[in-house]
């Protein structure tokens, strides 16, 4: 999807199909989702921790989660399906960037409120993730909600709604994705044919 033509002809090529799989999706995405998860697994035996009051930083972030549908649901509104990929693609460098600026593993044991708060805003940024990769793609999306321990419809105007609250179990995390390789991909395909 992040690969097809909307305004002009495109050159698809095996290489940068590998670089949108592994920096798009397995970085950024599958990265924030399972160190999220994977943090309240271990850390906080699997329930969602609950939050202290939000900073600016915090705030910045709920913002951006708040205001995703309304941009990203105009995007595919208007066809612009690659920009709306991308604007989800960078929902999730955020998150990576806001958990490796908090560092939450080192946080828990020095101001164990100030994590636990961290990792409460994370989840809510996985579970709006999750609700907005359904149109791209929804195994993952469900398989991301399985994690989450939810069960239900994803509501796309509940995005930031808090949605995932403190004490939820959630269920267990595995990784989304995979790095490839365009050449292994490229065999795989001749072989197939």
């Amino acid at each position: 999807m992040a690969m097809r033509p909307e305004s002009k002809d495109a050159n698809f090529t095996w290489q940068e199909f590998e670089s949108l799989i592994n920096s798009g999706l397995n970085d950024a995405i599958g990265n924030f989702i399972n160190r999220t998860l994977t943090f309240i697994s271990t850390r906080y035996g699997g329930s969602v921790p609950t939050p202290d009051s939000f900073d600016e930083t915090d705030n910045r972030l709920m913002d951006e989660i708040k205001s995703a549908p309304t941009r990203i649901g105009g995007l595919l509104e208007s066809f612009c399906l690659r920009e709306a990929l991308g604007s989800i693609v960078e929902i999730a460098r955020n998150g990576n960037q806001y958990m490796s600026s908090r560092e939450p593993w080192h946080l828990i044991k020095t101001n164990a409120k100030k994590a636990a708060t961290t990792i409460y805003v994370a989840v809510q940024l996985v579970y709006a993730l999750a609700v907005l990769l359904e149109p791209f793609i929804p195994h993952t999306s469900e398989k991301t909600l399985n994690q989450l321990g939810l069960e239900r419809e994803t509501m796309w105007d509940e995005i930031g709604v808090h949605l995932v609250h403190a004490g939820h179990k959630i269920g267990k995390p595995e990784p989304l994705f995979h790095k490839v390789s365009a050449g292994n991909i490229q065999r795989t395909s001749r072989q197939s044919n």
